[in-house]
């Protein structure tokens, strides 16, 4: 159409090779979807090292078996990367994503898995890796993560609806635009992500919208893409090219705004040229909401912080010692807090005074569930709880 071409003269050739999907889970384990970002490797599947990320989905287990499963039944060697609890050092860092043929993103909390990849100096080197012919692929949160922004509707409904992430993708600077994936699913608020959609892209005329269906994947090799769909699964594409969700077959749209505020949209034909789907945006706005949405959904780290300022405050007033920053430091240096987890306490306790005392959103209990976790330090629990006899140490040498 006129419109493509219009954008194929707009942007030169990227360089990226991906397997961008509508769903995560409910894509990532088919067949098609498999055998396309196999391709892409050009290697037998015994040679290829795909690395998971699952900081989306904090890095809990069956997530990771059920999107990489059918990888490792191929011959598949799978490594993970998890931070989402953690920061590994840049050494670690650098080893697992430089070593990756497949760099495969879990679905999930985009925000939170954005923001610690950017925390745990990951960002440089997974551009690194897309520079170089690594493979990308994931869905939903999995897909939209590497563009300059995304319809993001997770994991808590009264939380985090339609949150548009601006500027922080991984590879922003390879795949401009805004995603939108299950584009023809009723997201958590009720509404049709079709008609959310819409509504963000008329708040930031300034992007091109991309949007995927549930069982739609863009497969992007170089300056080619294709359109990959799943057989006899729904979709918004209806015969006569009209947008439909639910009525017709899967499909992926190109989405802009027209100067009258009218949405423009064009289905993408099966395979074309991979400039035509990134442009450029003209003005990148970040959702004002983003900040109550981490707010809200705090990191392991963000967690830990709060709860050894909050020990430190009132272990420090305890002993009639002005809580100042230094005094804070020199308190660490005396008795050092493990990096450690507060998960398996919220499984015990989800009223917990912890929970009143860092004044942390009920949310949190969902992440219950990791394994081979230790505990919050039990003493300061003991001293949240007002039960101060329980910690065995001695003042620390600080200045009145």
């Amino acid at each position: 159409s006129q419109r493509l071409q219009a954008k194929m003269a707009a942007v030169g050739p990227p360089c990226i090779r991906a397997v961008l999907a509508g769903a995560g889970v409910a894509m990532m384990g088919e067949a098609p979807v498999v055998n396309a970002v196999l391709q892409l490797t050009q290697k037998q599947p015994s040679e290829v090292r795909l690395l998971y990320l699952g900081t989306a989905t904090y890095d809990i287990a069956s997530f990771r078996q059920k999107q990489t499963g059918a990888f490792a039944d191929r011959g598949v060697v799978v490594n993970t990367l998890d931070v989402a609890c953690r920061t590994p050092t840049p050494a670690v860092v650098e080893e697992a994503i430089n070593g990756a043929d497949i760099i495969l993103v879990s679905g999930g909390n985009t925000l939170f898995a954005v923001d610690r990849w950017h925390k745990a100096a990951m960002v440089e080197p997974l551009r690194r890796a897309m520079g170089r012919g690594a493979v990308l692929c994931g869905g939903s949160a999995g897909a939209g993560c590497w563009f300059d922004a995304l319809h993001s509707d997770s994991m808590d409904p009264d939380w985090y609806r339609d949150i548009m992430l601006a500027g922080k993708g991984a590879a922003a600077e390879k795949a401009p635009g805004l995603l939108c994936p299950h584009h023809d699913r009723v997201q958590s608020n009720g509404v049709l992500r079709s008609t959310d959609f819409a509504e963000m892209l008329r708040r930031h005329p300034g992007e091109t919208g991309l949007a995927i269906d549930h069982f739609a994947a863009l497969v992007l090799c170089n300056a080619e893409y294709q359109v990959l769909t799943l057989p006899d699964k729904p979709g918004s594409l209806m015969p006569d090219g009209t947008n439909q969700p639910g009525q017709g077959v899967p499909g992926v749209w190109l989405k802009s705004v027209a100067a009258d505020g009218v949405i423009q949209e064009e289905a993408l034909p099966k395979q074309g040229p991979t400039v035509a789907l990134l442009h450029p945006a003209r003005a990148i706005v970040e959702d004002v909401r983003v900040e109550k949405v981490r707010a809200a959904n705090p990191s392991q780290q963000d967690i830990l912080n709060a709860v050894q300022d909050e020990y430190f405050n009132r272990y420090l007033d305890q002993l009639g010692i002005a809580p100042t920053a230094a005094n804070k430091a020199q308190m660490l240096k005396f008795r050092p807090m493990d990096d450690c987890e507060v998960h398996s306490m919220w499984a015990d306790d989800t009223s917990s005074g912890l929970a009143s005392a860092l004044r942390i959103a009920p949310p949190l209990r969902h992440r219950v569930g990791y394994e081979d976790e230790e505990p919050l330090d039990r003493a300061i629990i003991a001293h949240l709880y007002g039960e101060a006899d329980d910690i065995p140490v001695e003042p620390p040498n600080v200045p009145g």
